[in-house]
């Protein structure tokens, strides 16, 4: 227990700060009572005391209140105390209470170069920011041999020579008066050094892992180079290392907050089953394309770097040679479900090719869009554990993690569960119930438990004034924020806190996501001058050379543009994947210091954030897992000690929905939509047949991706048949495969608990669908070629229907033109997938696109289609990056095989057709253009760019994928220079990334 009276002050203190980091402590008018000296001395004392009869505790919450009451004497200083000094046992203590990452971020704030840093406290400080400092040889002075020594080998005897060395160094200073600090440091120091005998990286390892010692002795040393090399292991990773994430053999599913550790326990149980054998192989499936980037850019450097090639798979459902050939030699594999999907039809890789998968973000499953595919092939994933392999399966939000556990794991004792989060997570409400003045009130802490509520009083203040209006000349009254204005409001708190770090602004719409950006550029123009922050002398100069480039990319006096030259951006579905790419690194690197974004930032990316400024709720209807999902970026680990949600609760928002969201029980059970499309058919018909099937279809004709979940259905059963043999009633495969479903278990669950026939009724919908493909495909050699398109058996059958008739008039077309893209999109328009796209035009809008791969040209081309440049991108990102180029990857397969069985054909398919996919996709005309993009750099000017270079140098275009790589690394110091000169950064760091992780590759791709 605290000594009440201290713990009463400390309550000040902290009610203080946040007061002086909102900038509110006069208007509050408060009067604390505290002294600030007695605090930190009495504090200091009663930790000491705690630590020397506590032991060691896996997160001591007492020791932590501690931690966090020091690091206010370093983020606001005061006259007796030394903020350096502070700062040290500030971390020492966030250290020993078990939060090694906020430890992390506090020493990081010390010089220990400085001369006022004396050696003990600066070995003490340096193991805590990560600062390994290599001494070829030991000496007496320090201890800094012997720790580079055992943090590089784990052998325990090192680390017990440091803590002697260090007693040492604690028995000096006792007796030499003038020497307390190097008394309070060598405790520090020695209870520090104490706790890695139990957190450290190496004891788990040396318990737990099946890989040799000399592997991790290897990863530690290629560890030691990066910024954050690995000394210890979080609650959460050792909790998973003893249930078998390094066993080689134990599927697990993860479910612990956001920031918590995952990647990293993803990474080493990607290192440990690789060293098992030369021949593993291991896939990491990420739902979204900008998390399959940072996966890339996190793990895949890691394990690029120790030797293990590399394959970074993107986009949707089509695929080509050259990902084909790296999934093939890949020894790891990242990418989204559906490309990988696509690879396996084509090659001879399937999920049973892995020695290990890691499936991130699993609340997928219950996707209404996306979940019945993902479901689909976890199960045959599933399948293929029975024989060989593991699976670990990753959520932040996953109430009903036993359930998944015992059907993918086969028990609920593989489950890692817990809540134990590495920073504190605040949610406050921002309430203007009166003219006067806002108010803040905090509702929730997460993670670090320990601090009471509070509210900030007049936290936002209505400001009026009068200034001419730039227009008319008159004289105007400007009212910033602006009581009811949630725009406004976002803004002002904005600029008020994005001094203390980065901020995401969220709202729920793209329309007001640029309502709030006017709103700010707005505020900017008025006479009246407001400290943003946002633009400063380190950045001025590359927000100017990116506003530039993206007005070059999306037009002229273009928003996104327009803020991003005042020093932040936006961030939704409405902005080029390729411009958002740019956005987030920008972000990361603390360029942009300001986001407004809608649910693309929830998906699964790790940004930076400090606070998070809720301006509009998700939707009534809208899962509380989503809100939570988003809730988790604030207060990243080893960026920040804490993060805010600030929720502006005002206009349509209810306590009654406000209440329900910040409720994290409340969060929905991750359930299979399969199982959900059964339930409807049985509960609104009794039976499932053909005719109910097509009841609910027509009743919800407008509704929730029905039709799509049976066409999944359809597409998995497809390649299951294509597979088996020997088709009859009692398929042995198809059984298997029904019973391992995801609604099957949880259908028989429901029906012990409820008394229904919900297992029966999803065996009845599965064998349906199987007959409706038999009988549609009788013929094994159809259902294989139909497997390998992808796409749905209506489409198949309409395209069968005119294969003939359309390659003959395809093969009088030898190159692109309005004409030939006509044909296509005239043969296409019956397919299933693309029901609902406005065909009117869409040869030429396609012809213009491919030619030009320009926004505003289109959109200029097109003003009766498109009102403005951003509707042509929302039309793109829809259609183009996803639905057309996934059917006519379907058909470019199916008329490749349909061309290759007649006899003494008349040429070849034309070579525009062949890549029409990724034309369409990418906005090019070129297949050397296509190889380079398909390299994962999605912007059309950039690789027009790099391949100009590549023919400079081999004095003729390139032949093939191939020779784009061996060029690209042969002259890989001469391009990043260039592109350092003459491109936005972004591109710099992807084209390291990509000739590094493809040297790798290039020894086994054969040309």
């Amino acid at each position: 227990m605290i000594n009440p009276s201290l713990s009463h002050d400390i309550r000040q203190l902290f009610a203080e700060s946040v007061l002086i980091d909102f900038q509110r402590l006069e208007e509050a008018n408060v009067n604390f009572t505290f002294n600030s000296g007695d605090i930190y001395l009495s504090a200091f004392f009663e930790a000491i005391n705690h630590i020397s009869v506590s032991g060691f505790l896996e997160h001591d919450p007492i020791l932590l209140y501690f931690a966090q009451a020091f690091e206010r004497y370093v983020s606001q200083p005061v006259i007796s105390v030394d903020p350096s000094t502070a700062a040290t046992i500030s971390a020492s203590f966030f250290w020993l209470a078990g939060y090694s990452a906020s430890a992390f971020v506090i020493a990081n704030l010390v010089d220990i170069e400085s001369e006022n840093i004396g050696p003990i406290q600066k070995q003490l400080l340096s193991i805590l920011s990560r600062k390994i400092i290599i001494q070829e040889e030991r000496d007496e002075q320090n201890l800094y041999y012997e720790y580079h020594r055992y943090i590089s080998t784990g052998d325990i005897t090192v680390l017990q020579d440091c803590i002697s060395k260090v007693v040492g160094y604690m028995d000096a200073a006792l007796n030499d008066i003038s020497n307390k600090d190097d008394f309070v440091y060598s405790l520090l120091l020695s209870n520090v050094l104490k706790r890695l005998e139990h957190v450290g990286f190496w004891p788990s390892i040396l318990e737990y892992s099946t890989a040799s010692i000399d592997v991790w002795k290897t990863y530690v040393s290629q560890q030691l180079s990066t910024d954050v090399p690995i000394i210890d292991l979080w609650p959460s990773q050792r909790s998973a290392m003893q249930m078998g994430l390094l066993d080689g053999k134990s599927s697990l599913i993860i479910r612990t907050p956001t920031s918590s550790g995952k990647t990293k326990m993803a990474e080493l149980a990607f290192i440990n089953d690789l060293s098992l054998s030369p021949d593993n192989k291991v896939l990491y499936l990420a739902p979204f394309r900008a998390l399959v980037n940072e996966v890339e850019n996190d793990i895949g450097q890691t394990l690029s770097q120790l030797g293990f090639n590399i394959a970074s798979l993107y986009g949707g459902s089509e695929t080509n040679e050259l990902e084909i050939d790296l999934g093939n030699i890949a020894r790891v594999t990242i990418a989204t479900p559906e490309k990988i999907e696509a690879i396996h039809r084509r090659s001879d890789l399937s999920l049973s090719s892995y020695q290990l998968v890691i499936l991130d973000e699993g609340d997928l499953l219950s996707s209404l869009s996306r979940g019945a595919r993902f479901e689909l092939q976890i199960t045959r994933l599933k399948l293929s554990l029975n024989k060989a392999g593991r699976a670990i399966f990753i959520s932040a939000v996953l109430p009903n993690s036993d359930e998944i556990a015992s059907w993918l794991a086969g028990s609920p004792d593989y489950l890692v569960r817990t809540d134990w989060q590495p920073t504190t997570m605040r949610i406050g409400v921002v309430t203007w119930p009166s003219e006067q003045s806002g108010r803040l009130t905090y509702k929730i802490q997460t993670g670090q438990q320990v601090t009471d509520g509070f509210f900030v009083p007049r936290f936002i203040d209505e400001e009026t004034w009068k200034e001419n209006n730039p227009e008319t000349g008159f004289p105007r009254t400007i009212r910033f924020p602006e009581r009811g204005n949630k725009g406004t409001i976002a803004a002002s708190i904005a600029f008020k806190v994005v001094e203390s770090g980065p901020v995401i602004i969220f709202a729920n719409r793209p329309a007001w996501a640029d309502s709030i950006a006017n709103r700010i550029l707005e505020r900017l123009s008025y006479d009246r001058p407001i400290d943003s922050n946002f633009v400063t002398a380190s950045n001025q100069d590359t927000l100017a050379e990116l506003s530039e480039f993206i007005e070059y990319r999306l037009g002229e006096g273009n928003l996104l543009s327009k803020c991003i030259r005042n020093g932040f951006a936006l961030h939704h579905g409405q902005i080029p994947q390729s411009i958002r790419l740019i956005i987030e690194e920008e972000y990361h690197k603390g360029t942009l210091k300001l986001l407004i974004a809608t649910n693309t930032i929830a998906q699964g990316v790790n940004f930076p954030v400090k606070t998070i400024i809720v301006h509009s709720f998700p939707y009534t209807d809208a899962p509380v897992r989503d809100f939570w999902n988003l809730v988790g970026r604030a207060g990243r680990a080893l960026k920040e000690t804490f993060g805010d949600v600030l929720i502006l609760a005002s206009g349509s928002l209810s306590k009654d929905r406000l209440r329900r969201f910040l409720a994290q029980g409340n969060c929905e059970h991750v359930d299979s939509v399969i199982l959900n499309l059964v339930k409807q058919l049985i509960d609104n018909y009794q039976v499932i047949t053909n005719e109910t099937i097509a009841a609910l279809l027509s009743d919800y004709e407008a509704n929730n991706c029905y039709d799509e979940i049976l066409r999944d259905i359809d597409r998995q059963l497809l390649d299951l048949l294509a597979e088996d043999a020997q088709i009859d009633q009692e398929d042995e495969l198809f059984n298997d495969f029904l019973n391992n479903l995801y609604a099957s278990y949880q259908a028989e669950i429901d029906d012990l608990a409820l008394g229904t026939n919900y297992k029966k009724g999803v065996g009845d919908l599965l064998r349906i669908r199987r007959s409706f493909v038999l009988s549609n495909a009788p013929n094994a050699s159809d259902r294989a070629r139909y497997a390998r398109t992808g796409l749905s058996l209506e489409t198949l059958i309409t395209f069968d229907q005119g294969m003939g008739e359309f390659i003959s008039a395809l093969l009088l077309h030898p190159e692109i033109s309005t004409e030939s893209i006509n044909l296509v999109v005239n043969f296409v328009s019956g397919a299933v997938e693309l029901a609902g796209i406005n065909m009117e035009s869409l040869s030429s809008i396609i012809y213009k696109w491919i030619r030009c791969g320009s926004y505003t040209e289109v959109t200029q081309t097109f003003p009766d289609i498109f009102d403005d440049v951003d509707d042509f991108i929302k039309f793109v990102e829809k259609e183009f990056n996803y639905r057309l180029p996934w059917v006519l990857d379907g058909l470019v397969q199916d008329a490749q095989e349909f061309f290759d069985g007649i006899e003494d054909p008349d040429g070849s398919l034309p070579e525009w057709f062949i890549n029409s996919s990724g034309y369409t996709r990418y906005g090019i005309d070129s297949k050397e253009l296509l190889w380079i993009m398909s390299l994962g750099i999605n912007d059309r000017p950039y690789s027009e760019w790099l391949l100009s270079e590549i023919e400079n140098q081999l004095k003729r275009l390139p032949e093939n994928f191939y020779e784009n790589l061996i060029v690209m690394s042969e002259i890989e110091d001469e391009l990043i220079s260039k592109t350092r000169q003459d491109w936005p950064s972004f591109y710099e760091n992807k084209l390291k990334g990509i000739i590094g992780r493809n040297s790798l590759n290039l020894d086994r791709l054969n040309p």
